[in-house]
C-alpha cells in the first residue's frame, strides 16, 4: 500500500510540475508557417524564428550545414506579424508595414532587384504601406503583396503571365492592373487567385492543372485576370499545389483542380473524376474553417478560426504525414506506402483547441490556443524543429504529433549565429552520397584510402551553406579518411549492417 501511495504521489508531482512549467513559460508560439521544407514561426513577443532546410540560406542565419532542427531567431527585432514562403525563399511583414525577404533570388523571386541570395533578412524596396504578403506554394518563383490602398503587386517569374507583365522576369514589386479593392491573393504553381472586397474571385497565370476554377477548355495560360464564375459571396481561397479550395460566406467549401485518389473531395468515390473543372461544392463535414495541404495530402480544421476543436487529415502517409502512428518512410517510390481518401484524426492530445494549422511537403504543424506547438511528418531537413541530431536527418520523420517546446531565451541576448559545431559526416557508413556538415566555405575536401591514395578532391563552394555533398558511388567498400581542412574523420563505405 505504501508503495502504491508513493507511485501515485510521484505521478501527481510530475503533473503539477508540468502544469507549473507551462504556466510559468514567458514565451509561447503565436503563429507558424510551413513552406516546402523550411518552417517559420512568430513567438508571443513578436520575434521571428526558423528551422529546416537552408540550401538557399532561407533560414536567415548561419548554419553548419544545409539544415537545422533547432528553432533559432532570424533577427533581434520583435515586430513581425506575417510570414509566407516557397521553395527556398521566405517573405515577412513587420507591424511598421515594411516587407522583408530571405533566401533565394533566382528569377527575381526575392523582389530585391539583384537576383542574388539574401543570407540575412533584407528589406524589399523602401515602402512601408504593405498589409498582406503571399508566395508560390510550394513550387514557383513568385511573391505577391497588397498595400493599404488595396492595390496588388507582384514580382519574380512571369513565364506563365502570372504577373501580367510584358517581361519574363520582374525583379522588383510591380503593380498588377489598376484595381484597388484586393483583400487577398494566393499563389500556386505559376498562377494566382485574388479575392476582392466585393466577394468576387479572379484568376490568372498557369491553368495547366485546371486549378483556377475556370470552365472546361479554358486556355492553359490565362493572360488577364478572369472572374471565376459570377458569384460575389466568396470569403476565402487557398491553393494546395495543383488544386484549389474556396470558402463562401455561408461556410460552404468549393474546390477544383487535381483530384487524384480523391484527395480533393476527401472521400472514397471510385466514380469521381481525377480532374475537376470549375469550383465544385465539397462535402467536408460540419463547420470547416481552415484548409492546408500539399500535392498528396489535405488537413482541415473545424470549429471557429481562432478555436478549432477538431482536425481531420487525409492523403498519402509518406514520412508520417497523416500523424496516425502508421506512416512509412518515403524512399523515392510510393509502393507499400499507405494512403486514404477518407478523413482520419491525427494522434493529437485530447481536449486541445487550435488557432493555426499549416502544412509543408509531407509534414504538418499546429498551434493550440494556449500557444503550444505540435508537429509531425517529414523531418529530413529538421523542419519539425524538434532538435533531431544531424546524423539521423536522412531518414528522419515522425509518425505522430510531438510537442515542440518554445525557446525561452531572450531574443536580444541570443547570438545572430549558432555556435560552431564540429564537422560531421552523415550517413556513415554510406554507399552512395556522403554529406559533410560544418564545412567552412572554401575548404579543401579529400577522401583518401588507408594506403594514402587520394580518391576524391574538391573545394567547397563559396555558395555552399557550410555543408557539402560528395558522390562516392564509384569507390569500393572499405575504410577511408575524410580530410576537411585540418580535420580528419574516419569514413566507412558500404551498406550499414
Amino acid at each position: 500500500m505504501r508503495k502504491d501511495y508513493l507511485v501515485r504521489g510521484a505521478l501527481i508531482s510530475v503533473v503539477l510540475l508540468s502544469t507549473v512549467f507551462i504556466s510559468c513559460a514567458q514565451y509561447v508560439w503565436r503563429d507558424v508557417y510551413a513552406s516546402d521544407g523550411t518552417s517559420y514561426a512568430i513567438r508571443s513577443d513578436g520575434s521571428l524564428w526558423s528551422c529546416g532546410w537552408n540550401d538557399d540560406d532561407q533560414l536567415g542565419y548561419k548554419t553548419n550545414g544545409y539544415h537545422s532542427s533547432e528553432w533559432h531567431p532570424m533577427s533581434k527585432e520583435q515586430n513581425w506579424i506575417m510570414m509566407s514562403g516557397s521553395n527556398g525563399t521566405g517573405f515577412f511583414l513587420k507591424s511598421d508595414g515594411t516587407l522583408w525577404t530571405v533566401g533565394a533570388g533566382a528569377k527575381g523571386v526575392s523582389g530585391v532587384g539583384d537576383g542574388k541570395k539574401n543570407r540575412v533578412l533584407t528589406q524589399v524596396g523602401t515602402d512601408n504601406d504593405w498589409v498582406y504578403i503571399a508566395s508560390s506554394h510550394f513550387w514557383g518563383n513568385n511573391g505577391y503583396a497588397i498595400k493599404k490602398d488595396g492595390t496588388l503587386w507582384g514580382w519574380g517569374d512571369n513565364t506563365y503571365s502570372q504577373l501580367l507583365a510584358s517581361k519574363k522576369i520582374v525583379m522588383v514589386p510591380t503593380q498588377i492592373g489598376t484595381d484597388n479593392n484586393w483583400v487577398k491573393v494566393v499563389s500556386g504553381e505559376n498562377n494566382a487567385i485574388g479575392l476582392k472586397k466585393d466577394g468576387t474571385l479572379w484568376a490568372w497565370g498557369s491553368n495547366i492543372y485546371n486549378d483556377l476554377g475556370l470552365p472546361p477548355r479554358s486556355p492553359k495560360i490565362i493572360k488577364t485576370p478572369t472572374q471565376i464564375g459570377t458569384d460575389n459571396d466568396w470569403k476565402d481561397v487557398i491553393i494546395l499545389s495543383r488544386r484549389t479550395c474556396a470558402f463562401k460566406k455561408d461556410g460552404s467549401v468549393w474546390g477544383c483542380g487535381s483530384n487524384i485518389e480523391n484527395f480533393l473531395f476527401g472521400k472514397d468515390d471510385p466514380q469521381a473524376s481525377e480532374e475537376i473543372y470549375g469550383l465544385t461544392k465539397l462535402d467536408y463535414g460540419t463547420a470547416p474553417v481552415a484548409i492546408e495541404g500539399y500535392t498528396k495530402g489535405t488537413i482541415v480544421g473545424y470549429g471557429s478560426s481562432e478555436s478549432m476543436n477538431e482536425i481531420k487529415i487525409w492523403g498519402v502517409n509518406e514520412d508520417g504525414f497523416l500523424g496516425d502512428g502508421k506512416g512509412v518512410i518515403f524512399r523515392g517510390y510510393y509502393e507499400n506506402i499507405p494512403w486514404t481518401s477518407t478523413p482520419i484524426t491525427p494522434l493529437l492530445p485530447e481536449g486541445k483547441k487550435y488557432k493555426k494549422i499549416t502544412a509543408g511537403e509531407a509534414y504538418a504543424i499546429v498551434i493550440t490556443t494556449e500557444g503550444e506547438m505540435y508537429a509531425w511528418g517529414r523531418n529530413k531537413g529538421g523542419q519539425l524543429g524538434d532538435g533531431s541530431d544531424v546524423s539521423v536527418f536522412s531518414t528522419a520523420f515522425s509518425k505522430s504529433p510531438k510537442l515542440i517546446p518554445c525557446p525561452q531565451d531572450n531574443v536580444l541576448s541570443i547570438s545572430s549565429t549558432p555556435a560552431e559545431e564540429e564537422i560531421q559526416l552523415y550517413p556513415n557508413p554510406t554507399s552512395d552520397y556522403l554529406y559533410i556538415a560544418g564545412v567552412p566555405r572554401g575548404s579543401e575536401i579529400k577522401i583518401i584510402s588507408l594506403e594514402g591514395r587520394t580518391c576524391i578532391k574538391k573545394i567547397s563552394s563559396s555558395e555552399d551553406s557550410n555543408s557539402v555533398c560528395v558522390d562516392i558511388r564509384n569507390l569500393t567498400e572499405g575504410t577511408y579518411l575524410a580530410i576537411i581542412g585540418h580535420t580528419t574523420k574516419i569514413l566507412q563505405i558500404g551498406r550499414a549492417h
